[in-house]
């Protein structure tokens, strides 16, 4: 059955990519083309490392230009991912969740991205990255489908391309300055910009914005909002061209955001799962619930509107998340007659520091402490040729370095901030003697051995891991372009990558609060335990009856001390091939292959050795890999004023990288095969010289093949441990079946002096789930939000005044939720901001 489908969408393809351009060549027959002064301006994109119209790459691409992004106020991807179909970018605590098509990596700080972000041609690794606030944008381009060829690993999904703004030798000094103003929420944007020549062969371009908002979520148990930022960021930019054969573009660019607080709410909580889960003595993994479900926050719920119940209140008073980004890249073209050499280099430093809530509620539970330092250079080098006959040739070669340094400290509260005491007979913490083996008899044991004392107990058990990891890729790639006939061109691409990491990992066990934490247990000092008793006696020589509480604890959560090393090598060829067909002067089709991979590693977390802290499986995963089959049709009419595309695609993800949480920690690893395909429409109409019309529409059809041994919810888990499902033919995370979005601007002239400017978008997504687990409580509706933009311009594009909203119908969605560590039955999620309504100025000189 799976066969005959596959044949049926193959003939659809075909039929409807034939039915366009058979449409399309009619029309070219009844129109003429005479210029009526109002055509759709061309888009330029560098989706295939070259120049070249939107319309003329054999590519599906989205862009959206910096213009505009400035008119709703979009300063960041996951703002930017709400308003383009098939692109998804979630919010998480400690990362982010970016998916084209559906197709993405799950949780895991050692996942790298299906979807490669590039800053000015600079790969970009970290999530957060996507995060970050973009400025001075010139054009953000959404690629997708697998890049393997040009851009290389970690593009199988597709890519996420920004081109910042440059001088322009020659066009003398210019300027601009920018306020924005969201009252509800005290937010505030600035920016300033200048740029002119320096002598005839320079210019430069200087460039700085700062942001400050009070936040949109109404914490009630700190009493305070939140998500609270400050970002500061600048660029300068010199382009130098000393000759008409040279170009050096050198940018340096610095970035910096300070948030307090956080956007998660909580989305459900249910206390039925509390039985199933004591009855079978997994207590721990519903403390936090029996807390609440006994009445200690009477305030608690699920979250109304846009409230929050975040607050470790005895460690810190707020979460907060602070990034520091330095970014410098030198891009030179060089003209050698018929060969154009490229050169792109690149340099990047990252660093992340979060100290952040992990159970999400009032309850005193689960606390981490995380910093991320990430240093990477790279270098790419291309050679394309020029040549007048039917062979053109593009050659490169590609190294990059990287150093990750990862530190982690995680707490458990054992008194879960003094509410525990009338719990359990008096007991000052969960993490007593007596208390443990009361449910627990190889706790007795342990008493009745003489390793534990009955009165022994903990207040704050920590954990804390570090992972230094080096990787370096090497790649060689080349295109080559033949033209069989006049109209039809067939590139042939082959990229040969070689991905070699390696890194040193180590996990110590300890007590106290976050920060003040001093260690009961070395990776020494248990090393090579045969069984969990050797490891507890050789605790109970190392540090004591403390030791030995800690560890029985912490092997609950399956954490023992350890420290290893790891490396691991791999070897890829990616292979593309298109044929592009002009079949008329206003029509262009296209049908392509293309494979990609996103290399493997290792698991960041510290559950993932046995006894002995040697590691297990689990402790690293394997590399993923797609092929994937593409056709469309772009075709423009009217004189260029309305322009259509469908793009139909069909890919195939190999030994997928999944990460699922089981209510202790994250579980990783290669366990599925997943079928994407679906389709693609879009259209931009110029109606009248005032007027512009766009619509974007994306179907996905998305199942897993092959899925046994699958993750099970929470509420499977709490019935049966040892539980696992097959999601085989199952629709899987972040994969809305439809999603499209809708547009009209409209620019009128008021006077000799004034425009009139007005823009509505409507942005539409179906249901999707937020976790390969399918639970139901981890599932968003199908919305639709509306934003518009109304404002005047001067003629002379110098004054822009406007007021603006964002999420007009006030639809609460999210951008990521999950289920919370050690509170059974409770959900989070990150909630996008509500209804947002502002005001900005610019002003251009």
């Amino acid at each position: 059955m799976y066969r005959n489908k596959q044949a049926i969408l193959k003939r659809c393809t075909w039929a409807a990519a034939a039915l366009l351009a058979g449409t399309s060549s009619v029309a070219i027959a009844q129109e003429t083309k005479a210029d009526d002064g109002f055509a759709l301006d061309d888009i330029v994109v560098t989706a295939r490392k070259r120049l070249e119209t939107l319309q003329n790459a054999p590519i599906s691409v989205a862009v959206v230009s910096g213009q505009e992004m400035n008119k709703l106020g979009v300063t960041g991807l996951d703002q930017l991912s709400a308003r383009t179909p098939g692109l998804q970018i979630g919010r998480g605590s400690q990362s982010a969740f970016v998916f084209i098509r559906g197709v993405g990596s799950g949780f895991n700080r050692g996942f790298e991205q299906s979807v490669g972000l590039y800053v000015d041609g600079v790969y970009q690794s970290r999530s957060l990255q996507f995060l970050q606030s973009v400025f001075d944008v010139q054009r953000v381009e959404v690629l997708r489908g697998p890049q393997g060829v040009l851009f290389g690993k970690n593009t199988i999904a597709g890519a996420v391309s920004i081109t910042t703004n440059s001088p322009h030798i020659g066009d003398g000094f210019s300027g601009m300055a920018n306020i924005l103003w969201e009252p509800k929420f005290n937010t505030f944007r600035y920016s300033a910009g200048l740029e002119g020549d320096i002598g005839e062969t320079l210019a430069a371009r200087i460039y700085y914005t700062g942001n400050r908002t009070d936040g949109y979520v109404d914490n009630i148990a700190r009493h305070a909002n939140e998500k609270e930022s400050r970002d500061h960021a600048g660029r300068l930019t010199m382009v130098w061209k000393p000759s008409d054969s040279l170009t050096v573009n050198g940018k340096i660019s610095y970035s910096k955001s300070d948030g307090k607080g956080t956007a998660a709410v909580i989305t459900a909580a249910d206390y039925s799962l509390i039985p199933y889960f004591t009855s079978s003595g997994r207590t721990t993994s519903v403390v936090g619930s029996i807390i609440l479900a006994n009445g200690a926050f009477p305030e608690f719920g699920v979250s109304k509107g846009w409230t929050g119940f975040v607050d470790n209140k005895d460690w810190e008073k707020t979460d907060y998340l602070n990034t520091e980004s330095t970014n410098a890249v030198i891009d030179a073209e060089w003209a050698l007659g018929s060969i154009t050499m490229s050169s792109v280099t690149g340099f990047t430093k990252f660093e992340m520091y979060s100290n952040h809530d992990v159970d999400y509620t009032p309850v005193n539970m689960t606390h981490s402490v995380e910093y991320e330092d990430l240093q990477q250079f790279s270098q790419e080098l291309r050679f394309a040729s020029n040549w007048e006959g039917p062979f053109n040739l593009t050659v490169g070669g590609y190294y990059e370095h990287q150093r990750l340094k990862m530190d982690t400290e995680n707490v458990l509260d054992g008194t879960a901030g003094g509410l525990i005491r009338p719990l359990i007979g008096g007991a000052p913490s969960l993490f007593h003697a007596s208390v443990l083996a009361a449910s627990n008899p190889a706790v007795g044991g342990l008493i009745k051995a003489g390793l534990l004392m009955p009165g022994t107990w903990i207040d704050y058990l920590t954990r804390r891991t570090t992972m230094d990891q080096k990787a370096n890729t090497y790649a060689l790639f080349g295109e080559m372009s033949y033209k069989i006939v006049d109209d039809v061109i067939f590139d042939l691409g082959l990229r040969y990558s070689h991905d070699k990491k390696s890194m040193i990992k180590d996990n110590i066990i300890g007590r106290g609060a976050p920060g003040r934490a001093t260690v009961l247990l070395n990776p020494g000092d248990t090393a090579g335990s045969a069984s969990l008793n050797e490891l507890l006696m050789k605790a109970h020589k190392a540090g004591g009856p403390e030791a030995v509480l800690a560890q029985v604890v912490w092997a609950g959560l399956r954490t023992f001390p350890q420290e290893y090393a790891l490396a691991r090598n791999e070897d890829h060829l990616n292979v593309s091939a298109r044929v592009r067909w002009q079949y008329s002067p206003d029509g262009m089709a296209y049908a392509s292959f293309a494979q990609g991979y996103k290399s493997g590693g290792f698991n960041a977390p510290p559950e993932s050795v046995n006894y002995a802290g040697e590691p297990i499986k689990g402790a690293e995963f394997d590399d993923e890999t797609v092929n994937a089959v593409e056709l469309g049709v772009k075709h423009s009419l009217m004189g260029d004023r309305l322009r259509l595309s469908t793009t139909l695609f069909h890919s195939k993800i190999k030994n997928l990288q999944v990460s699922s949480f089981d209510g202790i920690g994250f579980v990783v690893g290669n366990a599925a095969e997943l079928k994407v395909q679906g389709a693609e429409f879009e259209s931009q109409w110029r109606v009248t010289r005032e007027l512009e019309l766009g619509f974007s529409v994306n179907y996905l059809d998305h199942k897993f093949t092959s899925f046994p041994g699958a993750p099970c919810s929470i509420s499977e888990l709490a019935k049966n441990a040892a539980c696992t499902k097959d999601l085989s033919g199952k629709r899987g995370a972040y994969a809305p079946k439809w999603s499209s979005t809708l547009y009209a601007d409209l620019i009128y002239p008021l006077t000799d002096h004034w425009n009139l400017n007005a823009r509505i978008d409507a942005n539409h997504k179906s249901g999707m789930f937020f976790s390969n687990d399918l639970d139901p409580d981890l599932y968003q509706r199908g919305y639709v939000k509306l934003d518009g933009r109304i404002g005047l311009a001067s003629s002379d594009n110098k004054w822009d005044l406007a007021v603006f909203g964002r999420n007009l119908t006030n639809h609460k969605t999210f951008t990521f939720a999950v289920d919370t560590a050690l509170m059974g039955g409770i959900k989070a999620g990150y909630v996008e901001e509500p209804r947002t309504l502002g005001m900005q100025a610019t002003f251009r000189f």
